[in-house]
């Protein structure tokens, strides 16, 4: 009971008011003051009430403490439903960054291999514009054929989807253009480490060398493994198709 006095005794000295307008203390400080008082009055009461009661003071008492904490709570963040979507592509746009300064430096002769420009004058990392020179001393010498990487959110993990025009004439590149080549299947010739470099070497290669064990196209397959001097002037028909000038 000594204990219930003093804190009302407390609350009477510390806010000697008799009108509003007399008051010298911040709504702030009356509000601490006011809090401070209310846990001494539960002290008394702890000494004075049974044991049972105990929980229900001990939640108002961490309520009290957290009125008196002066950390204010963050604040929420007004993220866009998109952002996370955005996030999860990060790897993906931090990989083909880093591609395209490798690019820069140093890259095989011939070759163009740059992200997509968009209409506003932003660059789309997730789609490449490449031209891939034929080999000196063959059939595709001449050409600067126009391949497409598409990237997924994915990337590295997955390889991207590598396309030509379509109707490209070829054995191992499907009617859609989307060519076939061991190390674009994530099944199992990709790996993550393989570069944007090293992709447009393989399908030069491929050009001149191709697969027939996997075909793509019944029209390039057939005439590659039925008639190769009718292949070999196909071949040379679609180089004259793309010259440098469209690189």
């Amino acid at each position: 009971m000594y204990i219930v006095v003093s804190a009302v005794t407390k609350c009477a000295t510390q806010i000697q008011v008799t009108r509003p307008e007399q008051c010298s203390h911040s709504r702030s400080e009356i509000t601490v003051i006011a809090a401070q008082i209310i846990l001494d009055l539960h002290a008394a009461c702890t000494l004075l009430l049974s044991f049972s009661f105990l929980p229900l003071y001990s939640t108002n008492r961490f309520f009290l403490l957290s009125l008196l904490s002066s950390k204010k709570k963050p604040k929420p963040t007004n993220r866009h439903p998109k952002e996370g979507l955005l996030m999860s592509g990060g790897i993906a746009r931090g990989r083909l960054t880093e591609e395209r300064k490798s690019w820069r430096k140093n890259h095989p002769h011939g070759f163009v291999a740059r992200p997509e420009t968009l209409p506003d004058g932003s660059v789309n990392l997730m789609v490449w514009n490449c031209f891939i020179p034929g080999k000196q001393g063959t059939e595709w010498e001449g050409g600067y054929y126009p391949l497409t990487l598409h990237f997924s959110e994915d990337y590295p993990s997955k390889p991207p989807k590598c396309k030509f025009p379509q109707g490209f004439f070829h054995p191992n590149v499907y009617p859609s253009g989307t060519v076939c080549l061991s190390i674009l299947n994530e099944d199992y010739g990709w790996r993550p480490a393989i570069t944007v470099k090293q992709i447009l070497v393989g399908i030069q290669d491929l050009l001149d060398q191709p697969n027939p064990s996997d075909p793509a196209q019944t029209d390039g397959y057939h005439i590659f493994m039925q008639d190769r001097a009718e292949y070999s002037r196909r071949v040379r028909q679609q180089a004259k198709q793309y010259p440098q000038a469209l690189a």
